[in-house]
């Protein structure tokens, strides 16, 4: 062997293992142990029990999801008005066939709306709270844009009065880094997808980022 090669392997080596290490610490977690196990081996409807004349995110499909005894999984984001409303797109186009994003009407404007052909129509988080009461857990996705916070702080506030089970879950690790702050007793939990297969965020690093959950260490999640 050259006497210049065990040298550069030792050093190729140790910048691997420096990698390494950079890269757990990038992704870590919190070591939540008590604070999820009941939440383990736990079926959530996702965004409620819909379907046959029931739409998504509606209190009819939380009804439906609560009485066959499923946690449910909904979406949060805010009205232009500042009001809490469970809704899982950006824009209106889909579900309700209006070419405006949920923020840009007012609570009692969005209340007019119905849903993917249905009676149904978009609810306030604290009417999906009672309606359930507390009988089955609650997985809230929080939809917040990058950089903004008012959605989370909101959230915050609508669950100080709610007594049933629940964690919280976002694409936006900074939404959670916030809501960890203000609420450490509550499991956090990141989601990711493949944005890189996507043409529109394909070749942007933050897609890459996020795709690999490289910021988990800024909230720590869960799970």
């Amino acid at each position: 062997m050259p006497e210049w090669l065990l040298p550069t392997l030792i050093s190729l080596l140790s910048v691997a293992l420096l990698l390494f290490v950079i890269y757990l610490f990038l992704i870590r977690t919190r070591r939540a142990g008590r604070l999820i196990s009941a939440y383990r081996g736990v079926n959530f409807a996702h965004r409620g029990l819909h379907g046959e004349g029931r739409a998504e995110n509606s209190l009819s499909a939380f009804a439906a999801a609560r009485d066959a005894g499923f946690g449910i999984e909904l979406d949060v984001r805010l009205s232009k008005d500042g009001e809490m409303v469970v809704f899982h797109d950006d824009t209106l186009t889909r579900v309700a066939g209006i070419d405006k994003r949920v923020d840009e009407l007012t609570l009692s404007e969005l209340r007019e709306l119905r849903l993917l052909g249905t009676d149904d129509t978009i609810p306030t988080l604290h009417e999906v709270f009672e309606v359930i009461d507390g009988r089955v857990p609650l997985l809230i996705e929080i939809k917040e844009d990058a950089g903004k916070s008012a959605v989370t702080e909101a959230l915050v506030r609508e669950l100080e009065g709610y007594r049933g089970p629940y964690i919280v879950e976002s694409f936006n690790p900074l939404s959670l880094k916030t809501f960890r702050k203000l609420r450490r007793d509550v499991p956090i939990g990141i989601l990711s997808q493949h944005f890189c297969r996507k043409e529109e965020y394909r070749g942007k690093p933050l897609y890459f980022i996020l795709q690999n959950m490289l910021i988990n260490f800024l909230s720590a999640p869960d799970f």
